[in-house]
This record gives C-alpha cells, sequence and structure tokens, in this order.
C-alpha cells in the first residue's frame, strides 16, 4: 500500500473593505501569474493558482471584512514561499 503524502496547510487573512474585494481579486487574476511562475489561475471561487508542489488559493470572505489565502506545499518552505508571495500580491493589490 502506498503511503498518502503529507502537506503542509497554511492560511491568514487579511484586512480588506467590502468596496475594495472586487479590485483586489481582479489584480490577483491578472497579476498572479507573474508571482506563481505563470500558472494561469483557476477563478471558480477567487483566484486558485495550481503548482508543481502545492496550490495557492486566494478569496474574498464572504461573511467578514477580509481576503482570505490559503496554501498548501509539499513543505513547510515550500509552503511558508507560496504564502509570503501571496501576501505581497494582495498588499500590492490593496495600493490600487
Amino acid at each position: 500500500m502506498e503511503k498518502v503524502p503529507s502537506y503542509v496547510n497554511l492560511r491568514k487573512k487579511i484586512k480588506c473593505n467590502e468596496d475594495k474585494k472586487s479590485s483586489v481579486i481582479k489584480y490577483i487574476i491578472e497579476s498572479g501569474e507573474k508571482i506563481y511562475d505563470g500558472v494561469v489561475p483557476e477563478t471558480v471561487d477567487g483566484a486558485r493558482f495550481n503548482l508543481e508542489d502545492g496550490w495557492v488559493l486566494i478569496r474574498p470572505s464572504g461573511t467578514e471584512p477580509y481576503t482570505r489565502i490559503r496554501v498548501e506545499g509539499r513543505d513547510n518552505n515550500i509552503a511558508k514561499g507560496l504564502l509570503e508571495r501571496g501576501l505581497k500580491l494582495i498588499k500590492e493589490a490593496l495600493k490600487t
């Protein structure tokens, strides 16, 4: 029997006013490819970038004034790197 691989999950939420949520997610969809190695995001529920060693989901909260980011990586360093790049992208989007 093969062992199911274990991945590291990290998540954060960043304050984002309701009136900024749509412009923030639009910026992330348009600019995220540069941050995540040319990967085009799936946009069913926010922006999800499926990468070789993990994935990133950035989406506006439906119930609170936040944008949420959740990442999963093969190991802790990969997950932290994905999270850091995503947080940087969200902060850039909030400035627009």
